[in-house]
């Protein structure tokens, strides 16, 4: 939950409070802002948190504004995380998780991995290509292999295959947990 409310005790007025998490502060600051001013709200407190969420206090004197507030930030926040989980009931009564992808912010990370291991994928080119279905040969990989066990691949390289390691591993144990479990992919591209 990112929007809560509570009473203030000098004044007994309710403090609504929203945390924008910090991978969305840049996204969606300004739009809580205005929102807050659209339905009437007044700014209180703003800060930023050690991980770089922002807090925003406000207050409303219209219970629905509130209301309303809180509801239209939550789903702006759910729309842009890269990935939520929620539970719900398959046809059969059985309990399922629905899995929703945020397909702009999960091409943006995929582009930003593609970007950093091009050191690896221009090494493998250059040294022999890759996986000959034919012959079985991975000569550009079998060359990445001898130059980085004798510790002669240049630093952006090992880099690039330690990007590459966390990216596929990641992707390994995420693709194993999704098709061993009840799941329901949902691909959630809205943008606000």
């Amino acid at each position: 939950m990112y929007c809560s409310n509570y009473k203030a005790l000098a004044n007994s007025q309710i403090i609504t409070e929203v945390t924008i998490p910090p991978s969305q502060v840049s996204r969606l600051e300004l739009y809580v802002m205005q929102l807050m001013f659209q339905l009437g709200g007044k700014g209180l407190n703003i800060g930023m948190g050690a991980d770089g969420s922002m807090l925003i206090e406000a207050l409303f004197y219209d219970d629905a504004k509130r209301q309303e507030f809180c509801e239209t930030v939550e789903k702006a926040i759910d729309a842009g995380q890269p990935i939520s989980v929620t539970s719900t009931t398959g046809e059969n009564g059985d309990e399922m998780l629905e899995l929703k992808i945020n397909l702009k912010f999960m091409f943006a990370e995929f582009q930003a991995v593609m970007d950093k291991i091009q050191p690896v994928v221009q090494f493998i080119d250059a040294n022999g290509g890759w996986l000959d279905e034919e012959t079985g040969n991975f000569l550009g990989v079998d060359a990445l292999e001898t130059a980085q066990h004798a510790g002669t691949l240049p630093k952006d390289v090992e880099e690039a295959i330690e990007t590459f390691g966390t990216f596929m591993g990641a992707y390994m144990i995420g693709s194993k947990l999704i098709s061993d479990s009840s799941i329901v992919p949902h691909n959630n591209s809205i943008e606000y």
